[in-house]
């Protein structure tokens, strides 16, 4: 994983083998600004703890 926030909120949070990663399929943007997806993380071991991050694509 590259990204050093969510690394530094999983080590804080029970490690990230306890997170799953789900998401939304590639979606787009109204008026042919772009695209973007949504993933989700949930804590396996906690079941409820939950994390949602945005993905923002590419112009059109």
């Amino acid at each position: 994983m590259e990204n050093t926030h969510l690394q530094g909120y999983f080590a804080a949070h029970g490690g990230a083998e306890q997170w799953g990663k789900y998401g939304t399929p590639r979606l787009n943007i109204p008026g042919g600004q772009g695209t973007f997806d949504i993933h989700f993380y949930g804590n396996e071991v906690s079941e409820g703890e939950s994390l949602l991050s945005g993905c923002p694509g590419h112009a059109a």
